[in-house]
């Protein structure tokens, strides 16, 4: 008889924990009141430029705040490339004071010997046009004569009047005078190619020295401006490619997962590091159809949790499916699995510092 009791109570224990677990479990609890878990919207914090990874700050679990570091990027070719911007900008800078300076007259000295060097060039350059041009000369009757002599002897030749050697004596004497007529002719035209880039040059020189003398014009001084507000814009920029290198958190929170290593190379969007909004939680509650009429977007309601104990909590719902989906995988029964239900989204917007992802909700739809 004893032993029938002890049955007897094992079974009713069983159904009893059955149907606890049932309604424990599954995601409507009681009447307007649906359960779920505590979460923390992600933010996804990746590279702006690709590299490789020079240093890893952070480990998973760790708590952190907005502008701490996460990770560090080689910087090597950005500090380069910032270091030229920085000198571009000296360099304009200082072109633009000096017009606007005006010239020394220690300048205006040195640049008119540069003019008359340039004259006195021009004047040697002429001199040796004129030899080139004269040996030219005496190197084309020089040609016209061996050719003359040539074509005489090889008609001699060709009636047998002198012998082979006679000819290839002749020959070498036209071939040599032939190379001498061309040399003379380069001779010529590298004369011409000099005079003329004397001449260039001593135009330059003069409009140098004009204006230095002169003074630089308004246009001269407004090309200035723009170009030193280009090295200014190109600094700018190459100083915002450096900062990129350090990569840093948006928002105060968790690190989640640190998704590279050190010296792993990364490309522009790659998600280093994911972290937990500790101040942006929410609960995802499904919600069946005959109860969408209680609810709204932006309503507010109640939520507890039993690790908060005689505390209500507030939410406001901010979303809601407009698709019927089956209640998740994780509800226990097989019944409860088969219902369709929608997704509702509750932002937890107060008590913030006593919730923590994990934590089960009731949340009360009335």
């Amino acid at each position: 008889m004893n032993r029938k009791k002890v049955i007897i109570v094992i079974l009713m224990i069983s159904i009893l924990t059955y149907f606890g677990y049932k309604q424990i479990y599954a995601n409507k609890v009681s009447e307007n009141t649906y359960y779920g878990t505590v979460e923390a919207e992600t933010v996804n914090v990746s590279s702006q430029i690709q590299g490789n990874i020079e240093n890893i700050n952070v480990e998973e679990g760790q708590t952190i705040k907005a502008g701490d570091i996460i990770a560090s990027m080689d910087d090597s070719e950005s500090k380069i490339k910032l270091d030229i911007s920085n000198i571009s900008k000296e360099s304009a800078k200082n072109e633009l004071q000096n017009l606007k300076n005006g010239t020394r007259q220690e300048e205006i000295n040195v640049q008119e010997a540069v003019v008359k060097q340039f004259e006195a060039q021009i004047n040697q350059g002429e001199v040796l046009l004129k030899q080139a041009e004269n040996n030219l000369n005496l190197a084309k009757k020089n040609l016209d004569y061996y050719k003359k002599v040539y074509e005489d002897n090889k008609s001699l030749y060709d009636n047998d009047a002198i012998s082979k050697s006679q000819l290839d004596s002749i020959k070498f004497q036209y071939d040599s005078a032939y190379i001498g007529y061309e040399n003379a002719k380069q001779q010529v035209e590298y004369a011409k190619a000099q005079l003329d880039s004397f001449k260039s040059q001593l135009i330059a020189a003069k409009e140098k020295l004009n204006l230095l003398k002169n003074g630089a014009t308004d246009n001269e001084k407004l090309s200035a401006q723009l170009n030193l507000n280009q090295a200014e814009k190109s600094q700018e920029l190459s100083n915002i490619n450096y900062n990129k290198t350090v990569i840093k958190s948006p928002i105060n929170g968790v690190v989640e997962t640190v998704n590279f290593k050190k010296g792993e190379f990364v490309n522009v969007g790659s998600p280093i590091a994911t972290i937990l909004d500790m101040n942006n939680l929410y609960v995802n509650i499904y919600v069946s159809e005959k109860d969408l009429t209680k609810i709204k977007l932006g309503k507010t309601v109640k939520l507890k949790s039993d690790f908060i104990k005689d505390k209500e909590i507030n939410g406001k719902i901010i979303y809601i499916s407009n698709k019927a989906e089956f209640t998740p995988m994780n509800i226990v029964t097989k019944e409860d699995r088969t219902k369709l239900v929608f997704k509702v989204k509750v932002k937890i917007i107060d008590s913030i510092d006593l919730v923590r992802a994990g934590m089960l909700m009731d949340v009360y739809l009335n």
